[in-house]
């Protein structure tokens, strides 16, 4: 539970910081407006510091939490698709999606507009990672939950130019892609530097 409301805390305030929004509103969550990364900074904060007050091996739960994430963040991005946000930018190529529906929350002027589909796009790969470190599962024990931030990184990078939703800043970059840079891909390195019980093992035997 405490670790669902830093989730909450933290993806509220990253995308608070990207979107100005008047102070009295921003507590109204249930309103629209959250950011994954944000989330997953907050959860993976609290995460840490909980494991390490209960001494719980961090290998052992990040494994799991590790396989855990992909499915449900593939499922969640296709419940993005369904009501249009994250929409993309304008596409004539395949597999292009135009959004008619009024109570969608499309920009009036990208209503009717073939659009790539950033959401789904972005589900496709997150299935596809979480496939991977299922048949990888065993090389990588230990290790799952460092190659997911890596690899999701990686891929969110990449499609954050096809989004359409956000505004470059700072060297070019979007909010999201200077928290990947900053925050996410280091995180992936702590994970991966993080010793694993069985690596000790092997060491002292």
């Amino acid at each position: 539970l405490t670790i669902l409301l830093a989730a909450i805390a933290g993806s509220r305030i990253l995308y608070l910081l990207s979107n100005p929004t008047p102070w009295q509103d921003a507590w109204r969550i249930w309103e629209g407006g959250l950011s994954f990364m944000g989330g997953l900074i907050g959860a993976f904060t609290v995460s840490l510091l909980i494991l390490r007050l209960k001494k719980i091996p961090f290998a052992t739960v990040s494994d799991a939490t590790g396989f855990a994430m992909p499915l449900g963040h593939a499922i969640g991005r296709i419940g993005c698709f369904m009501a249009a946000c994250c929409w993309g930018i304008p596409w004539d190529g395949p597999l292009g999606v135009a959004f008619t529906h009024p109570a969608c929350g499309l920009p009036t002027e990208l209503m009717g507009v073939r659009l790539f589909p950033a959401q789904l796009a972005e589900s496709a790969g997150l299935l596809a990672i979480f496939l991977l470190l299922r048949v990888f599962r065993n090389p990588l024990k230990g290790r799952v939950f460092g190659t997911y931030l890596a690899s999701y990184g990686a891929l969110r990078f990449l499609l954050e130019t096809m989004r359409g939703d956000t505004e470059p800043g700072l060297l070019g970059l979007t909010l999201t892609q200077t928290v990947i840079l900053a925050v996410v891909l280091p995180a992936a390195v702590v994970s991966w530097c993080i010793p694993n019980k069985d690596d000790r093992t092997k060491k002292t035997s």
